[in-house]
């Protein structure tokens, strides 16, 4: 389903009544999404419906508007949307505002409020895979990319405690709120990461299986964690030509879904459903 600027239509043009939740962005027919909210409304025995629904980035204010007049209860965003729906001024929470970027609108008293939940989804995935040895870990960190994600996993190290976190941008220009986090910032290009204990992409470069890594995974020491946001059915170049421990960005997912389902319902998450629903233990 798609919104097609005006209402939510199927694949045939037929219009269609708006879920109680749903996942929006362009694409969207990969997210996983739907079936994690799926089972975690079930878990808790809650009626409702969660679909993933395409809507382009010049579209969002119209679809926005549709939403809130459909009544739903709540959305979660993707890219390309994350940095665009805050300057629509919708309200939003501080941690969102330094963050620069949404995933979770919720509905209140008829106007949206939006949140970051993938910061501190981010922060539980890395605490779940590493336990003990994260300190270890959060010594000297680098990120990959400038946008949303990567300000959100800034965020998410400097209140884990990490030590040096230096942002990797094919622009540097794009990485100047680096400051504002405790990091520093450099080009994509010039980027050393022999001596990095923890990686992070959060790059688009993933998405696709066929797509090059950002970095020469050879270069890593392989005592380092790797982290790719990215996820699929296959792994991405990026991890699969790691020599060392890695994860992809599904438990990051899992965890930033139970928390948006704590913002639109206020009820403790199903976590390890959720997480079942995608084939993984929590």
């Amino acid at each position: 389903m798609y919104f097609d600027g005006e209402r939510l239509v199927d694949g045939a043009g037929a219009p269609l009544d708006w879920p109680a939740l749903s996942v929006i962005g362009d694409p969207v027919a990969h997210s996983l999404s739907p079936a994690l909210h799926a089972a975690a409304l079930q878990a808790r025995d809650i009626q409702s419906r969660y679909e993933a629904i395409r809507v382009a980035g010049p579209s969002l204010a119209l679809a926005l508007e549709a939403a809130r007049a459909a009544g739903v209860r709540g959305l979660n965003l993707t890219l390309p949307l994350k940095e665009a729906v805050l300057e629509l001024g919708v309200a939003r929470t501080d941690e969102c505002e330094r963050i620069g970027a949404a995933n979770t609108l919720v509905l209140r008293r008829g106007d949206w409020m939006a949140h970051n939940t993938d910061a501190r989804g981010l922060a539980m995935a890395l605490q779940r895979a590493l336990g003990a040895s994260l300190g270890a870990a959060l010594r000297r960190c680098v990120i990959l990319g400038a946008g949303g994600a990567a300000r959100a996993t800034a965020h998410a190290l400097q209140g884990l405690g990490a030590g040096e976190v230096l942002i990797a941008a094919r622009e540097v220009s794009r990485a100047d709120w680096a400051r504002d986090f405790g990091g520093r910032s450099c080009v994509l290009g010039d980027l050393d990461t022999s001596r990095a204990t923890l990686v992070i992409n959060c790059t688009p470069l993933g998405l696709d299986p066929a797509d090059p890594p950002p970095i020469d995974p050879g270069a890593l020491d392989p005592d380092a964690h790797l982290m790719d946001l990215t996820y699929g059915d296959q792994p991405s170049a990026l991890l699969s030509q790691f020599a060392g421990r890695g994860q992809d960005g599904r438990a990051m997912l899992v965890a930033q879904a139970a928390l948006s389902f704590s913002v639109w319902y206020g009820a403790l998450p199903p976590l390890p459903q959720m997480a079942a629903a995608i084939g993984m233990d929590w």
